[in-house]
């Protein structure tokens, strides 16, 4: 199911978090650093919907990811419950590294998300992925 909580640390709020909860259901560790969730930072920070063409939606986002073009990865706003998508994640690890998560989430029931990509943020780039949490933030709070 898609969430609507777009940016916290798993562990400062009582409830598991709509977007650590999907990716603890996918891998029960950080893919990055393979520490439990706590203390992780997550947001949404994009999301592309795969229509009829999923094959060109899906190279669009993992060119974008694997590119580190982030501009072109926070235009991408599609949204919908009832389509299958591509969700695009800034994940802060405790130790201040900082990925990006590429899931594949269906619309399906019957279908679990998949976790497709995660590309390591350079130092250099730091700055644009903490503009997009914060466009993030701003967008969905």
């Amino acid at each position: 199911m898609k969430g609507t909580s777009h940016t916290h640390s798993v562990p400062a709020d009582p409830v598991l978090h709509t977007h650590a909860a999907k990716l603890n259901a996918i891998v029960q560790r950080c893919p990055a650093c393979h520490k439990p969730w706590g203390k992780h930072r997550v947001a949404l920070i994009a999301s592309k919907l795969l229509g009829v063409n999923q094959f060109k939606a899906t190279e669009e986002v993992f060119r974008a990811v694997k590119g580190h073009h982030w501009e072109l990865l926070g235009e991408q706003h599609d949204r919908s419950d009832l389509l299958n998508s591509l969700e695009a994640y800034a994940l802060g690890c405790p130790d201040g590294a900082l990925h990006i998560l590429v899931v594949r989430s269906p619309f399906e029931l019957h279908v679990g998300n998949e976790l497709l990509i995660c590309e390591p943020v350079l130092e250099a780039e730091r700055s644009k992925i903490e503009a997009l949490i914060s466009k993030s933030t701003r967008t969905h709070s």
